[in-house]
């Protein structure tokens, strides 16, 4: 109880967390991609960043193909996944190979079919397989409904895991802000969350308004009704009026809480 009266205490300085704080990174993971940590009014999300070094203060997204080399794989169940199993078998669909554990953390979901429709699983791993060859799904949690032969799945990689600077037409969902630089392929806290500094755009930020990605300098924020129709809101400007262009501004992110 001592302890965790601490860690609570200091909670709004940044406590280590898992061997691991908001200003580290690790070449290694301290707990699971998309853990969500809490500290004051800021809000946390466990990443693993890609194969080129982020920034500090820049907006994220997640991968364009989530790792596949297409967005998702789709599948068919080549085993019922009997309710209360927590494993089912599914042959691929898509274009690309699949490594062993390459799902950890990511998600099943049940698109079609006559069973298990519209259930959501997430993934704890998975076997390796080839283009069209048959692979098993390991899940967190016991299936609730069969999802049956006729049924058709996605398998979708962890929306945390090889994040990258958002582009300027975005190909991911937004994943947050890093508080410090980190090296290619290593682990790190992303804020989602609360008031943090951030690359602003071409454009000049007044005080409280709206913000979004930009559509011309990846990773920055610029007023929402000032970019192209595909920008995604992810916050406010926090001020003082006229955040200078191409500085960085101090903005309070609603991404995900």
């Amino acid at each position: 109880m001592a302890d965790q009266q601490t860690n609570l205490q200091n909670a709004d300085i940044g406590p280590r967390v898992v061997g691991q704080s908001i200003y580290e990174e690790s070449s290694t993971a301290k707990c699971k991609l998309g853990a969500r940590l809490v500290l004051g009014d800021r809000v946390f999300r466990y990443c693993k960043n890609g194969s080129i070094a982020l920034a500090a203060g820049k907006l994220l997204q997640s991968a364009s193909t989530y790792g596949f080399g297409e967005t998702q794989q789709n599948g068919t169940v080549a085993t019922t996944g009997a309710a209360g199993s927590n494993s089912i078998v599914v042959t691929l669909s898509g274009t690309s190979t699949l490594t062993l554990d390459a799902l950890k953390d990511g998600y099943l979901g049940v698109y079609d079919g006559t069973g298990g429709v519209g259930q959501t699983y997430r993934i704890k791993g998975n076997t390796a397989a080839g283009v069209t060859s048959n692979t098993t799904i390991t899940l967190y949690d016991q299936i609730v409904t069969a999802i049956v032969t006729t049924d058709m799945t996605t398998l979708t990689k962890s929306p945390f895991g090889a994040v990258v600077v958002a582009a300027t037409t975005l190909t991911g969902i937004p994943i947050g802000v890093p508080l410090i630089a980190i090296t290619a392929n290593y682990y790190f806290w992303s804020q989602t969350w609360g008031p943090v500094t951030c690359l602003v755009g071409t454009t000049t930020l007044g005080a409280n308004i709206v913000v979004a990605n930009s559509a011309a300098t990846a990773g920055a924020l610029i007023p929402v009704d000032s970019t192209a129709a595909q920008a995604v809101r992810v916050g406010f400007a926090m001020g003082p009026a006229g955040m200078t262009a191409s500085k960085y501004g101090l903005v309070f992110l609603q991404i995900i809480p």
